[in-house]
């Protein structure tokens, strides 16, 4: 029999061979139909509840960083992960820390007056 590749990952977009039982599973899926590593597949699971409302962006965040992201990325996933990992940071777009004082002021327009 040979492997051929013969599915992508959903995660990262790798080619890899699925054989025919996982492909035939119909009560539950197996994790090989959807992504090539269990890696990729923690990371298939948490984009699909946060973008489902399954679970909050802080604690999809969390579970993120337990995760071994691929360098590559499907554009749809690596959009969403971003995503997921800006919460809980402030946005440096948005505010700012003034001089010598330590306050944090935020940008009401294109310029920012400290006095």
């Amino acid at each position: 029999m040979s492997e051929t590749w013969n599915t992508s990952c959903a995660v990262c977009g790798r080619r890899y061979h699925i054989c025919n039982a996982c492909q035939k599973i119909k009560t539950a899926k197996s994790w090989r139909t959807v992504t090539d590593t269990m890696e990729c597949y923690q990371i298939y699971l948490i984009v699909h509840e946060y973008t489902n409302g399954t679970i909050t962006g802080e604690r999809a965040r969390e579970l993120l960083k337990s995760c071994v992201l691929p360098a590559e990325m499907q554009r749809h996933i690596k959009t969403v992960v971003d995503e997921i990992l800006r919460f809980g940071k402030p946005d440096s777009t948005e505010t700012d820390i003034m001089p010598d004082t330590g306050k944090t002021i935020s940008h009401l327009g294109s310029s920012v007056n400290y006095c």
